[in-house]
């Protein structure tokens, strides 16, 4: 997907979409955050500890402590937004 990221923009508008018809936007779009925060901190972490750490000397990482940072701080605003709409579904 980093290739196109096209398909990327295009996968989350639908999952938007779907998430706004489907009623409970909040719950959802915390979700989705959650998701794509920690995919790309999974995918982030693993590079970090397998790239220039002797276990595979083929691959090159650049520093790519700013990517880590941005997918926790979305996980980390998913979790917030989840923790938001449960509190706000417990009051109604």
């Amino acid at each position: 997907m980093l290739e196109f990221p096209i398909v990327g923009a295009a996968i989350t508008a639908v999952a938007i979409v779907v998430i706004k018809r489907a009623g409970r936007a909040i719950a959802g779009i915390g979700g989705l955050l959650v998701g794509v925060g920690g995919l790309w901190l999974a995918l982030f972490g693993r590079v970090a500890l397998t790239c220039g750490t002797g276990i595979q000397t083929t691959c090159f990482a650049p520093d790519i402590g700013a990517a880590v940072v941005t997918s926790a701080a979305i996980g980390g605003l998913g979790v917030a937004v989840s923790i938001f709409a449960a509190l706000r579904a417990r009051r109604t």
